[in-house]
């Protein structure tokens, strides 16, 4: 039966090809590590902001790990012994828009940062947008105010081709009929207020 097989495949099969090995990264050498230094600041008035997370990853895969460190006071952050190659640079804190190292607008890819052997970056700059907030209070038509309503921060997007207005973020008014919507990105948005019984 394997004759009549090999005879019907037209002759004898032949080994598969191995493809070869790929050859291991070779490491780095320590005198070809460089480093990054820079600050974080408030835009706009140019005011160092501290306790700002700020992330070091490769800005296109590879095989650099991903780095964090914390501003100080003044804003500053380093990051030491770091492989040469393309490095993505981002900023986040409480209260701001996070921020990527060239980008024209928050939330936006920015640009990577080449490190060349051996270099030292320094007083790279990285500019962060404070969030924004929308506070009011809700009365009836009565001018009585109303609690336990559910405020909503809207804003328009493209969802496969279509604009569609989605919620962003939501609260509830408090006794006085007071509400506040906080860390906003740069933007329009509509309110909308929905008391209890709909």
């Amino acid at each position: 039966l394997s004759l009549v097989l090999l005879l019907l495949q037209g002759g004898t099969p032949q080994p598969r090809q191995q493809r070869p090995a790929a050859a291991p990264a070779q490491p780095v050498r320590p005198e070809d590590r460089g480093s990054i230094q820079g600050f974080v600041v408030k835009l706009g008035t140019g005011e160092p902001v501290s306790k700002a997370v700020v992330t070091l990853s490769p800005f296109s895969g590879g095989r650099a790990q991903t780095y964090s460190a914390t501003t100080s006071s003044g804003g500053q952050f380093a990051f030491q012994n770091l492989e040469p190659g393309q490095y993505r640079l981002t900023a986040t804190r409480n209260g701001y828009v996070r921020s990527e190292y060239g980008a024209r607008s928050p939330n936006k890819s920015g640009l990577p940062i080449n490190l060349a052997p051996a270099q030292r970056l320094t007083q790279v700059a990285l500019y962060i947008i404070p969030a924004g907030t929308i506070t009011g209070r809700v009365f009836d038509r009565d001018g009585e105010p109303l609690a336990n309503v559910n405020v909503q921060a809207l804003k328009y997007s493209y969802q496969e081709g279509q604009r569609v207005m989605n919620p962003v973020q939501q609260a509830r008014t408090n006794d006085l009929g007071e509400y506040r919507l906080f860390w906003l990105q740069p933007g329009t948005y509509y309110v909308s207020a929905t008391p209890p019984e709909g």
